[in-house]
């Protein structure tokens, strides 16, 4: 199977995976909320939300030097070594957890302390065991065990439901079920491949896998600051109600930034194996042409729908969310090259520039933030992350040519990027005729760009349903 064809497999099986949760998630969400005071929601939130920022500075991100390492390994014996010393290191470096959940996170009674501290434990084992099944190629194994999360997951909300105790410990215990249960499976398939030896566990080894994993503990820091500090700043400065409206302009954005968060898992795993095959800048060269187009193209469509996707969506109250969302879209096109570059930083193991640009981001991120707030209000926010983006991508591009060389198509870039800044600001004028003249530069471009990828999928998809 050739590159191309095995990457969007890959998206579309991880796709699937990521999929269920949304599905399920929505569906519990107002069973969830009818049961638990806003209080015990926003604490429930609050523990799920800093796993994200705890678990990463705890086990030091071995998980992710562990897919790596996985992916080069010459034979099953070398992969158990590296599988050998990351499990080992986890459960070593989880009992920190102990006295950070006990004492410094904010719980009341022993009960709830006890079933944090187990979440964590097993939400950091459940990471480790799905970046090891990427690492051996088992996408449809990864997919498969997320999905099983979710559904063990929702089976024991309804559950809680039916018998009237959702509260804030059987959330917990239900998420701590289904991470059990989900590692469980994904072990039974592992072990199949790679075995557990203490004699292979060596402090040079865990020294190795450190030195790949440490500096992408500031990229994971800075992308949960990113995120939180823009929130935090219009909450203080500008007020709840303006708090809201920037949440709900996020709203359609994301959705792509989702999406394409989907893409870059596989790339991730196509990027480091090209790495090890040699030769990796014509790939690299040719996939990153491929992907500005498709970003060009996904984006003018979704700009396309967007009056009338918000119409549909958002309570006219929100209004002026409307029009923070053209910035926002920039923003995702900043933040998906952004990925990909790092994925090829990830895949030459320079995961350090990973760390300082993300850094860098993430101050830029704060201090355009408070300079702009008291100036231009809400927009600041939108701005601020936009350009914080902007960059990184340039400092990415820019030092990634020390380590590969990737030819760039000057004109593809400059028409690309301005039929999107002319579909952007089209999007400030609501109207019928402005829409058609956004669907019509959408379908015009992706005609004329994205016309060989478009029959590559469709052909794919043919190949698929015959086989």
């Amino acid at each position: 199977m050739n590159r191309n064809r095995m990457l969007i497999k890959n998206t579309i099986i991880i796709g699937i995976g990521q999929f269920v949760p949304k599905v399920l998630s929505f569906i519990t969400l107002p069973l969830i909320t009818l049961h638990l005071t806003t209080a015990e929601y926003g604490k429930f939130d609050y523990l799920i939300s800093l796993a994200y920022l705890i678990i990463p500075i705890v086990t030091l991100q071995v998980q992710q030097a562990t897919f790596r390492h996985i992916i080069s390994s010459k034979d099953k014996d070398e992969a158990s070594i590296y599988f050998s010393n990351s499990l080992a290191f986890i459960m070593v470096s989880i009992i920190p957890l102990i006295p950070i959940v006990q004492y410094l996170l904010p719980l009341d009674g022993f009960k709830i302390s006890l079933m944090v501290f187990f979440l964590y434990l097993v939400q950091s084992l459940h990471g480790l065991f799905t970046q090891i099944a990427r690492g051996l190629s088992f996408n449809k194994l990864y997919s498969a065990s997320i999905a099983i999360f979710s559904i063990v997951n929702f089976i024991g909300i309804i559950s809680f439901y039916t018998l009237k105790i959702i509260n804030l410990e059987t959330m917990l215990l239900s998420l701590v079920i289904a991470y059990v249960i989900s590692v469980l499976f994904l072990i039974k398939f592992v072990r199949e491949k790679l075995s557990f030896d203490r004699k292979k566990i060596n402090i040079k080894i865990i020294f190795q896998m450190l030195k790949y994993s440490i500096p992408i503990i500031p990229s994971t820091i800075s992308i949960w600051v990113v995120n939180l500090s823009d929130r935090i700043i219009v909450l203080n400065l500008l007020g709840a109600d303006f708090n809201g409206i920037y949440a709900v302009s996020n709203k359609i954005p994301s959705l792509f930034t989702m999406a394409y968060s989907i893409f870059n898992l596989a790339w991730t795993e196509m990027a480091s194996r090209v790495s090890d095959e040699g030769e990796s800048s014509e790939y690299y060269s040719f996939l990153f042409q491929k992907l500005y187009r498709f970003l060009i193209g996904s984006f003018l469509v979704l700009v396309s729908l967007t009056p009338l996707l918000f119409d549909l969506l958002v309570n006219v109250q929100y209004l002026e969310s409307y029009f923070q969302i053209p910035i926002l879209y920039l923003s995702s096109l900043f933040s998906s090259i952004v990925l990909f570059y790092g994925g090829i930083f990830i895949a030459l193991k320079e995961t350090k520039q990973v760390g300082i640009t993300s850094i860098i981001g993430a101050v830029l991120n704060v201090l355009i933030n408070l300079i702009l707030i008291s100036k231009i209000g809400l927009y600041a926010a939108s701005i601020s992350t936009a350009i914080s983006y902007f960059v990184i991508l340039l400092y990415r591009s820019i030092n990634l040519k020390k380590y590969v060389s990737i030819e760039y198509d000057t004109k593809d870039i400059v028409i690309g990027f301005t039929a999107l800044i002319l579909s952007l600001g089209f999007l400030y004028y609501k109207s019928m005729y402005i829409s058609a003249i956004n669907i019509s530069m959408a379908i015009i471009y992706n005609a004329v760009f994205n016309k060989d990828l478009i029959y590559f999928v469709a052909k794919t998809f043919r190949n698929k349903g015959k086989e």
